[in-house]
């Protein structure tokens, strides 16, 4: 799933915290999913960086 489509389902799960009066279980439940999408976010840069190094010229 996309960085995007993340982000937007997070939006709308702060909307509906704040619209049901924040209750203590739907804060837990949206932390626990903001640290799942952070740990994918950093996974996914991760990945990227070592796929976008570039690579050593051979001047021998």
């Amino acid at each position: 799933m996309s960085i995007d489509k993340e982000i937007e389902k997070i939006r709308l799960m702060l909307y509906e915290v704040y619209r049901q009066g924040m209750s203590a279980q739907n804060i837990l439940m949206l932390s626990q999913k903001l640290d799942e999408f952070i740990v994918q976010y950093y996974h996914q840069e991760k990945n990227q960086a070592k796929n976008t190094k570039p690579e050593k010229k051979d001047n021998g």
